[in-house]
């Protein structure tokens, strides 16, 4: 549509290109503290069966390219996979910030 809120990637195995493998949902963002555009990571998700093949590296690595700003997501305490992953990227939790949500 006209105003597109929400992004995607789409991740296709090798020579198969009619199956979604993964996906990267994002957003862009803006940080009043740098004065430069960034990039929110909503969520990604790499199927089991794909995972392993470079396929998280691939999203992280072209949304970097995106923005000359930062990219941030969020991880799940409890998702220590996913933390040692990100690590290895040589990505790092934000010290000394807790994120708080309002629902309705």
């Amino acid at each position: 549509g006209p105003d597109v809120t929400l992004r995607a990637l789409i991740a296709s195995p090798p020579n198969e290109q009619t199956v979604a493998a993964g996906v990267a949902l994002w957003y862009p963002t803006f940080s009043s503290w740098s004065g430069q555009t960034g990039i929110w990571l909503e969520d990604i998700f790499v199927r089991p069966a794909f995972r392993g093949e470079g396929l998280g590296r691939e999203f992280l690595e072209e949304l970097r390219g995106l923005t000359a700003g930062r990219v941030e997501w969020d991880v799940q305490d409890k998702n220590a996979d996913a933390q040692a992953f990100y690590r290895r990227l040589g990505a790092n939790p934000v010290p000394g910030w807790t994120r708080y949500r309002w629902t309705l």
